[in-house]
């Protein structure tokens, strides 16, 4: 792989991360259940960047 490549897709996931984390701490505050919470998650994180990350890792859904 390119190192540029490389770069931009670990820019990327360290972006998705960053979101993913400032989300978990937001939804806790507007919703109570932990349902409610993960629906809420589901349809707003980055599917892509958690299939590339699983890819890398070698980690299944």
């Amino acid at each position: 792989m390119h190192p540029g490549v490389g770069l931009a897709i670990a820019d990327w996931l360290d972006r998705a991360a960053a979101s993913e984390r400032a989300a978990v701490a937001a939804v806790a505050r507007v919703y109570t259940t932990p349902a409610e919470q993960n629906a809420w998650l589901d349809d707003h994180r980055d599917h892509q960047a958690l299939a590339v990350a699983r890819q890398i890792l070698g980690d299944q859904p």
